[in-house]
């Protein structure tokens, strides 16, 4: 999908310095939208191989595009992965959108 694949450039556009936290958030996100699921949960993968530990938001994007996929056994395995501390130091457990219940 178009929104997907345009994030996708963007992130890949941008200096490695400058492809922060928010950046991969709103890529994943933007692929969640566009159904691309692989793609959302790759680019999660792809920040802790990068040494940039996932944010809450970035893993409840990645949640959001099993969901939306219906892969409930996926998204609950991501949900446990971030329950766990994948998100450990990051400050944003029980924030946003997880609060939200999205």
């Amino acid at each position: 999908s178009l929104g997907g694949r345009r994030a996708l450039q963007l992130l890949r556009a941008a200096p490695a310095s400058a492809a922060d936290d928010h950046c991969y958030s709103a890529a994943i996100r933007a692929c969640a939208t566009s159904g691309e699921t692989g793609e959302a949960v790759g680019l999660l993968r792809e920040m802790a191989e990068r040494g940039m530990p996932p944010s809450a938001h970035a893993y409840c994007a990645a949640i959001c595009a099993h969901r939306k996929d219906g892969r409930v056994d996926e998204a609950i395995a991501l949900f446990s992965e971030l329950a766990a501390g994948g998100a450990a130091g990051r400050g944003e457990a029980g924030r946003g959108e997880a609060g939200r219940g999205e």
